[in-house]
């Protein structure tokens, strides 16, 4: 048998503590996130995709499933934003 990554975050059973990671600009394309944000997405109890435009949260929604995200995923209206196309996400626990 030989080894193969997974390339995947493997989901610890206890994480103790309370955190919130943000993700300003994000764009599913970007394979350049480090390790904790990966990390957050897995253990996130609580997600929020914050975006002016709804194809924009069904982009990052299907990202944040396919990197292991369990929580629930939230919409949230990007205000003050009518011209602009950024995405944010609020990974929570």
């Amino acid at each position: 048998m030989d080894w193969q990554p997974t390339y995947s975050v493997i989901k610890s059973d206890k994480v103790n503590s309370s955190w919130v990671k943000v993700i300003h600009n994000f764009r599913p394309e970007n394979r350049l996130y480090d390790d904790a944000v990966f990390y957050s997405v897995a253990h996130s109890d609580s997600v929020i995709v914050e975006t002016s435009n709804g194809t924009d949260f069904f982009t990052a929604k299907n990202w944040l499933r396919a990197n292991g995200a369990n929580g629930v995923i939230q919409y949230r209206y990007k205000m003050n934003c009518f011209s602009c196309r950024t995405t944010s996400v609020y990974l929570s626990r």
